[in-house]
């Protein structure tokens, strides 16, 4: 699905618009809660979708954003933390590792330009506090998402 920004509110449905053309509506959401206007997910089929197809659309959709939110959201002591999968199997592995020197730098992000961006853990508790806290955002992000697909209301999408 398509993330298309201008819209006021939430607006679940699919939309026959043409012979040939539906358009699905699902979500809201705001990058920044002070704006008027969010953004919604969209898309295009050239037939009837069938709800089977409605509904694998709209939860891969949902898996996608929650791994987005995984790898890309976390912040720990005002940085952006990159928790690809890889990264967090590292750092539960430094955390169960009682024998790592500390201070321990590691590189938990890059800027834009592909800039590594480094910080140092000065001893295993500062390390843990962090761990826990990732670990922590990793299990409510994924709750976040199972919850979003439980609350999908299936009927305004109008499929017989």
């Amino acid at each position: 699905m398509e993330k298309i920004y201008g819209t006021k509110q939430r607006q679940d449905g699919l939309i026959h618009t043409g012979r040939t053309k539906w358009i699905l509506f699902y979500g809201f959401g705001k990058d920044d809660e002070a704006s008027e206007r969010g953004w919604e997910y969209r898309h295009t089929f050239d037939h009837s979708p069938t709800l089977s197809e409605v509904k694998e659309l709209i939860i891969s959709t949902i898996n996608t954003a929650t791994q987005e939110k995984i790898v890309n959201g976390f912040i720990w002591n005002e940085k952006p933390i990159y928790l690809s999968a890889e990264n967090q199997l590292n750092f539960a592995a430094i955390e169960r590792n009682k024998n790592i020197p500390y201070p321990l730098t590691l590189k938990i992000n890059e800027q834009e330009d592909g800039t590594p961006i480094y910080y140092t853990f000065d001893n295993v508790d500062e390390f843990i506090s962090f761990s826990q806290a990732m670990s922590l955002y990793v299990i409510e992000t994924v709750q976040n998402g199972w919850k979003e697909k439980d609350s999908v209301d299936w009927t305004v999408f109008n499929i017989k």
